[in-house]
């Protein structure tokens, strides 16, 4: 059986979503600057598209307006904040009033040496 024809014919276990990154992600790009009306409008153009889920940043006092504005919309779609696993950051989503967020933690070796080089898995 060729993979193509056994990848499509296999049944998921749930509903895929659109899950959109640009306001996490993206506006990380050096020299890139968006600020919290052009982060509304790309909200915006995102819910329009269908985008489900969007994750946005909310570090910064832009960052912060950004997150404001795009949840007094009522969009079609859930904004999620996305934190490192620190106290602080999850601290800052509460704040800001997400409803969802996403913790990113370092799991294989490499980069859990790399950000704590004075601890062990133990």
């Amino acid at each position: 059986m060729e993979l193509e024809n056994f990848y499509f014919k296999m049944a998921l276990k749930t509903e895929p979503i659109l899950d959109d990154t640009t306001l996490r992600d993206g506006i990380q790009m050096p020299g890139l600057a968006v600020g919290p009306k052009d982060a509304a409008k790309l909200a915006q153009l995102l819910s329009e598209a269908g985008v489900e889920r969007i994750e946005i940043f909310h570090y910064q006092k832009p960052d912060k307006k950004a997150a404001e504005l795009i949840q007094k919309m009522n969009l079609d779609l859930r904004v999620a904040g996305w934190c490192r696993a620190v106290k602080e950051d999850i601290d800052s989503a509460v704040q800001c009033g997400f409803r969802e967020v996403g913790i990113s933690h370092p799991v294989s070796d490499i980069h859990f040496q790399a950000k704590w080089p004075d601890k062990t898995r133990d």
